[in-house]
């Protein structure tokens, strides 16, 4: 789906449909040169192609086949309700460090509103760098897993646990004012449901498609009208009603508006003549982008996003990621293509081994599967290590709490009678 949309829709839409979408895109002087428009079509079909050949490598591989991984009674043991409990209070504790340099929660979610504006240089009192604080604010996201994992497995006893990290998970998806996490995070709930209550998969039924059909157009609705939606309610000669009345809607037009980027960027990847590799430097300083450098004064190395934002809109800024293809571009040319394409597909593709292997039962498996994959599979196409780990840390906690509780009760489970 992401190389449908972003390599195939996105295409279309700046080279063909012009007056459809050209409100919505940027082509920032895009030029079409015939040898340079050869040589990226090239690489997206080497990127596509290596993408199946690593996934299905993956998905046909025997990881995870080992005795030691199949469900057993450690797995059963796993009391999800600590890990629930943990998250929980991870992201409030998270939220309220991160709101209290903003002079609390209110006035954050003010100044969001402001800087989706364009006017944070004239409202924003304070530099605002936890930005590491902000990405485990997600955690409230992974507890709203959890607890519709229990739900869906378990019944409506845990409703409570539902609504009170969904109210959570809002508060967070206010203070972020970021369309893209509140699709992210309605995804996660939606998979995670469908992970458990169908663990092999269940057919596509009129209705079911029907449902996710405007499920689908909401979505492309609502990512289309939230940002003006969020700038009325900080003017007083704009209303809401005047927004979505006014609004003129475009069929996935804010999709192909934002992964535009990632065309501009293959354009002024091959066009520059004096490239240099990078070799992958900053995937190795990722340990690095964990440290928080304003308690400790580290001075981290910007990622290949600087050089590509400079190339795609004129300006020395850590803004505009390049995309998968042009990740691995950057990095190593068209050998970089390859390994960041089969990295990206390896992966997932052991995920859905996993999935199949049944490793844990159904109500750990779903939520480790639903963010990881929506995580990986968003953020590493974007071809930014550093947003990558940032956005990923809170489920890797996830899984190092659910690793260590495991191996909390790996000695206090009884083995079954003969």
């Amino acid at each position: 789906m992401n190389f449908s949309i972003v390599y195939g829709l996105c295409p279309l839409a700046i080279f063909f449909f012009k007056d459809l979408y050209g409100d919505n895109i940027n082509i920032y002087g895009l030029n079409e040169d015939s040898q340079i428009v050869l040589e990226i079509a090239i690489a997206v079909l080497i990127s596509y192609f290596t993408c199946i050949i690593f996934y299905g490598s993956a998905k046909r591989s025997r990881y995870f086949s080992h005795p030691k991984y199949q469900v057993g009674p450690i797995a059963r043991t796993l009391n999800l309700r600590i890990v629930y409990g943990v998250m929980l209070a991870l992201g409030a504790l998270s939220l309220y460090a991160y709101t209290y340099q903003y002079g609390g929660y209110f006035r954050t979610v003010e100044l969001t509103g402001l800087i989706r504006q364009g006017l944070q240089d004239d409202y924003l009192e304070t530099e605002g760098s936890f930005i590491f604080i902000q990405n485990l604010t997600t955690m409230a996201f992974l507890a709203a897993v959890i607890a519709m994992a229990f739900v869906a497995a378990e019944g409506r006893r845990y409703i409570p646990l539902l609504i009170a990290a969904a109210i959570l998970s809002i508060m967070v998806s206010l203070i972020w004012g970021s369309r893209g996490q509140v699709l992210i995070f309605a995804l996660m709930l939606i998979f995670t449901w469908m992970t458990t209550r169908y663990p092999r998969g269940v057919g596509l039924r009129p209705g079911m498609v029907l449902f996710f059909a405007l499920l689908a157009l909401m979505a492309d609705f609502f990512v289309g009208v939230g940002k003006d939606i969020t700038a009325s309610l900080y003017q007083d000669d704009l209303t809401i009603g005047d927004v979505v009345s006014n609004y003129k809607y475009v069929p996935l037009a804010p999709v192909v508006g934002y992964y535009d980027e990632f065309i501009a960027s293959l354009v002024g990847a091959f066009s520059y003549s004096g490239l240099d590799y990078s070799y992958y430097y900053d995937s190795f300083a990722i340990p690095l982008y964990l440290v928080p450098g304003r308690l400790f004064g580290i001075e981290k190395p910007e990622t290949i996003v600087v050089l590509n934002t400079y190339l795609v809109h004129g300006v020395w800024e850590q803004m505009t990621p390049p995309g998968l293809v042009g990740y691995g571009y950057y990095s190593l040319g068209f050998p970089g293509v390859v390994i960041s394409s089969g990295i990206y597909a390896f992966v997932l593709g052991l995920l859905d081994r996993a999935k199949e292997i049944r490793t844990f039962d159904k109500s750990v498996f779903p939520v480790i599967y639903a963010p990881f994959v929506l995580y990986w599979g968003i953020y590493y196409f974007q071809g930014d290590p550093k947003n990558l780990t940032l956005s990923m840390t809170p489920t890797v906690i996830l899984i190092l709490a659910l690793w260590f509780l495991s191996l909390s009760k790996r000695h206090h489970v009884r083995p079954a009678k003969a």
